[in-house]
């Protein structure tokens, strides 16, 4: 991504920190618009239960855009106790779980799955 992935970590805004969030929009070299980066803590403390936490967090910062597609990058090797099936099924559930919240009641939602 033209050293901005080093420019964030060298500035302290991309730490890794479990569920941060750094939203970045307009990265030249790539055709989408916008770009999430969430944090899942330490590699070796990661769980599906921290994975989901970090993802629907995630999801949550992304929902209320009406016209999103959302990809994810899962590993190709299991990371902590996490294997890549738990990584695909925690994104599948993260988007669905944190794209609906309170708007289930609401007439007008301000969410969107």
């Amino acid at each position: 991504l033209g050293g901005v992935v080093s420019r964030l970590k060298s500035g302290g805004d991309l730490t890794g920190k479990l569920g941060s969030i750094v939203p970045l929009r307009g990265v030249s070299g790539i055709a989408s618009s916008r770009v999430l980066f969430v944090g899942l803590g330490a590699a070796d403390e990661l769980t599906t239960g921290r994975l989901d936490k970090a993802l629907v967090t995630a999801a949550r910062a992304i929902s209320d855009k009406k016209e999103t597609k959302v990809a994810f990058a899962i590993p190709e090797t299991a990371v902590g106790t996490v294997s890549t099936a738990d990584f695909a099924a925690a994104a599948a559930t993260a988007i669905h779980v944190g794209s609906l919240g309170q708007d289930i009641y609401r007439t007008e939602r301000n969410r969107f799955p």
